[in-house]
C-alpha cells in the first residue's frame, strides 16, 4: 500500500472551503476541466452516495466508481473509495481545518492497486493536486 498525504493552505474560512469541496454546483465549477462526473446526486456531497468520475491524466483517460463513505459537515471531513472495474483502487480522507490565514486541506489518499499500487500512486498525485490549483483558480474568480 502507498499513502499519500497532500496539504494545501487556502486564504478563505474552513466553512468557504468545505462549500467549495462539498457543494455539488460549486465543486463541479470548481473542478472543470481536471475531472467530470456522472451520475453526480444532489446538491451537497453526502454518505452514501455514489457517481462516476473520468478525468485524463499523462494522456490516460480513467474511470473511477466513487462511493461517499462519510461526510460529517460539522467536523469537515469526507471520506470515499475510488473504484474501477469492481475493484478499490484508492481510499480518500479529505479534512478542512482552520490555519493561520485561513484553512488548510489535507488530502490522505491510499493506494491498494496490487502490481499497479506505484503508477496508481503517481496519477493519484496528479490529480488531486490538480484539484488544488482548480480550487485556487475558482476563489480566484470569487475574488479570494
Amino acid at each position: 500500500m502507498h499513502t499519500i498525504i497532500i496539504q494545501n493552505d487556502y486564504a478563505v474560512a474552513s466553512a468557504r472551503l468545505w462549500a467549495l469541496v462539498t457543494e455539488v454546483s460549486r465543486f463541479q465549477q470548481a473542478m472543470r476541466g481536471v475531472v467530470a462526473f456522472e451520475a453526480l446526486p444532489g446538491e451537497r456531497i453526502e454518505r452514501g452516495q455514489r457517481f462516476l468520475s473520468r478525468r485524463s491524466t499523462l494522456g490516460l483517460r480513467l474511470v473511477y466508481d466513487v462511493e461517499v463513505l462519510a461526510c460529517d459537515h460539522e467536523r469537515l471531513i469526507l471520506r470515499e473509495t475510488h473504484g474501477r472495474s469492481g475493484k478499490q483502487i484508492f481510499k480518500h480522507t479529505l479534512a478542512v481545518t482552520p490555519a493561520a490565514d485561513g484553512s488548510r486541506l489535507t488530502d490522505k489518499i491510499e493506494v491498494e492497486a496490487g502490481p499497479l499500487s506505484l503508477i496508481s500512486a503517481y496519477l493519484a498525485r496528479r490529480h488531486f493536486e490538480a484539484q488544488h490549483r482548480a480550487r485556487l483558480r475558482t476563489l480566484g474568480s470569487e475574488g479570494f
